[in-house]
């Protein structure tokens, strides 16, 4: 009897070690998504911005 839930409880621990594991993956993956789109955007946005800025600070430059 003890050694069926000593098997028992081996296959649940096993079983949620791997849910576990899966699921810190998939957190992981998430995170880099994330971190990828918020990059895009900063690359667009300083894109379409950075005539300006240039021209803004060219003008500062032109004024000291």
């Amino acid at each position: 009897m003890l050694d069926h839930v000593r098997g028992w409880s081996l296959a649940a621990t096993t079983a949620a070690f791997a849910r576990t594991r899966r699921e810190e993956g998939q957190a992981l993956v998430e995170y880099a998504l994330i971190l990828f789109l918020i990059a895009v955007v900063c690359i667009a946005v300083l894109t379409a911005l950075g005539t300006g800025v240039r021209d803004t600070l060219q003008s500062i430059v032109n004024a000291i």
